[in-house]
């Protein structure tokens, strides 16, 4: 039987900017004090800076670091108080306590339309997987790209992409499987990758017939993933899905009320408790984003009843 649940409002925008395109929520420590962050990627539809919000768990302290460029994901990376970050078009490390910007790599794409999208790192933190998206969500003009971190060697897996969205990693017994999201297509794609080249594809979940556009994944367990929806149209609540990936069956839902544009999930463990935490937003604007648009929403995930 399908679980259904209500999320809980967590964290409300201070001002409305704050919610515009809140993704990518991660666990990290910066100085020494665990924390929830999260990207907003841009303030405004127009806008050509974004944010990179932090949440202190001992004094609900809330930072926000405004960036140069619109940060498309911030993973925590090596060291605390550094993260991995996708900026426009370059990929760099941002240093959070001084909140400093260092270039790694820029990719090989001249559009005025795209910039980089979500991300994942490997376990080993060598390597990482990100994607691009048209900001107009119209043609498919991006790409999927993995870089070596240690060699600083980027590749281009796969292009014609329209807006890559979540990942997930699995390893196999010769390379990897990324389990991908190109959100207009409402699929979950399964690519085997081995030697930086995809040596095989398939699709893991067909979403045509879900409420919304699937946008941010994550992992519940080594069977199921969970998938946040975009939902442009109005209505009461967004939905955050965990799917069985090998009967392609909806296990557990979490609402999101007040908040129809939902964006990205991640599950963590917090004081002997497995939480979960669902990023909104107001993109598109106007009344269909819902009252609670831009909030970050929090529920408990029962593992007893996977």
């Amino acid at each position: 039987m399908l679980e259904i649940r209500d999320a809980k409002p967590f964290v409300k925008p201070i001002i409305s900017e704050q919610g515009f395109l809140p993704e990518g929520p991660s666990r990290l420590v910066v100085d020494g004090r665990p924390a929830l962050s999260w990207v907003n990627i841009q303030t405004g539809v127009d806008a050509l800076r974004g944010e990179i919000h932090l949440f202190f768990w001992d004094t609900h302290e809330r930072r926000i670091l405004t960036q140069a460029g619109r940060p498309g994901f911030a993973l925590p990376i090596g060291p605390q108080n550094t993260m991995v970050c996708g900026m426009d078009k370059t990929v760099g490390i941002v240093d959070l306590s001084q909140n400093s910007w260092m270039p790694l790599t820029t990719i090989p794409d001249t559009s005025p339309f795209t910039i980089i999208n979500d991300a994942l790192l490997s376990d080993c933190q060598t390597k990482l997987y990100f994607g691009t998206k048209d900001v107009r969500f119209l043609e498919p003009i991006g790409h999927l790209y993995e870089y070596d971190l240690v060699a600083n060697h980027l590749t281009t897996l796969i292009d014609r992409q329209t807006c890559s969205n979540g990942k997930i990693i699995r390893k196999r017994s010769r390379g990897i499987e990324l389990l991908d999201i190109d959100t207009p297509t409402r699929k979950v794609v399964r690519y085997e990758i081995e030697d930086s080249k995809i040596v095989g594809q398939s699709v893991a979940l067909d979403l045509k017939e879900a409420a919304g556009f699937p946008d941010g994944m994550t992992s519940a367990n080594d069977q199921s993933v969970i998938i946040s929806f975009y939902n442009p149209e109005p209505a009461d609540h967004g939905l955050t899905v965990e799917y069985d990936l090998r009967t392609a069956t909806a296990l557990k839902m979490w609402k999101t009320p007040g908040a129809p544009r939902a964006t990205c999930p991640v599950l963590m463990e917090r004081d002997g408790q497995r939480e979960l935490y669902i990023t909104t937003c107001s993109e598109g604007g106007g009344e269909k984003a819902g009252i609670n648009a831009g909030v970050i929403f929090w529920a408990t995930y029962d593992t007893s009843r996977v």
